[in-house]
């Protein structure tokens, strides 16, 4: 997975979740997020997670590669997470669900709104210049990977990365990343005019996050179900912890329902298409 797939899902896309605000979008995740974290029972925090895969499913997005992105952070979590354990894997197996949990939450985020709608949400609560100066770093990324993709195919056309052993290999490979670099310091320069002689203004984004509407409102109540579910087992556990399987049981007959129902969105077809088309070689 990378930067560039995640932003073509977000752009192609024609869920509901797609369709929804930036701003309603953003507030759900601060919301899931924030039951992720305040939670210490790991099969509510599961329940989260595989309400977030539903969801994933439902918006057309691949599910195997959110959950293997997700998975990342938790083998980072799992060398933190073992180094709690004291006899009971309870604490360890929590810590690494609330990792792989609240990275599934931000992959849905932003594989269904376009960055600029993101940036949009951001410029509220961060001053313009930091905003700005994420903005332009956000999308030199896509710049730099067509750079390299272009150099790479020059180097596997002209034979650089065929039978020229190890260090033959690794001597072109390097020319290459050092001709990538090259190109962007150029390239950051010349933007960096171009910005000046067209009088940059202090806003390159002029997309707007949107308000909440009536349309928002399901996602937004769900969110706040999840959260609200997470605050009552973290604070009445006591009472609560036996049950902890029932809303867990629930997540995964919405989950089964998600996959056994088609997905409708007629984009998410072109969209995959579109995605493996850029991830070969």
């Amino acid at each position: 997975m990378d930067v560039a797939t995640v932003d073509l899902w977000a752009t192609s896309g024609r869920s509901y979740l797609h369709r929804a605000s930036a701003t309603a979008k953003a507030i759900a995740a601060a919301l899931c997020l924030a039951g992720v974290i305040a939670v210490e029972n790991v099969l509510i925090v599961l329940t989260i997670y595989v309400i977030a895969v539903a969801a994933t499913r439902r918006s057309g997005i691949p599910v195997g590669k959110l959950v293997m992105g997700s998975a990342y952070p938790g083998v980072f979590a799992a060398l933190f997470a073992f180094a709690q354990y004291r006899g009971d894997l309870v604490v360890p197996l929590t810590t690494i669900a609330k990792a792989v949990t609240a990275a599934a939450i931000v992959l849905l985020l932003i594989s269904t709104t376009p960055y600029p709608k993101l940036f949009a949400v951001i410029r509220r609560l961060l001053p313009g210049v930091i905003v700005e100066v994420l903005f332009m770093t956000y999308r030199s990324i896509f710049i730099l990977l067509h750079c390299l993709s272009d150099v790479m195919v020059a180097v596997r056309l002209r034979g650089g990365l065929v039978g020229r052993g190890l260090w033959g290999r690794a001597r072109n490979l390097s020319a290459a990343l050092a001709l990538s670099v090259l190109h962007a310091f150029d390239t950051s320069e010349r933007t960096y005019a171009v910005m000046r002689i067209r009088g940059y203004s202090g806003s390159l984004s002029g997309e707007r996050a949107g308000g909440v509407g009536l349309k928002e409102l399901p996602l937004l109540g769900l969110a706040a179900a999840l959260a609200a579910l997470a605050f009552v087992f973290r604070y009445e556990f006591r009472l609560l912890n036996p049950f902890s399987w029932l809303p867990l049981a629930i997540a995964v007959a919405v989950l089964i329902t998600a996959v056994a129902v088609p997905v409708r969105a007629a984009a998410s077809a072109a969209g995959q298409r579109r995605d493996d088309e850029i991830e070969q070689p």
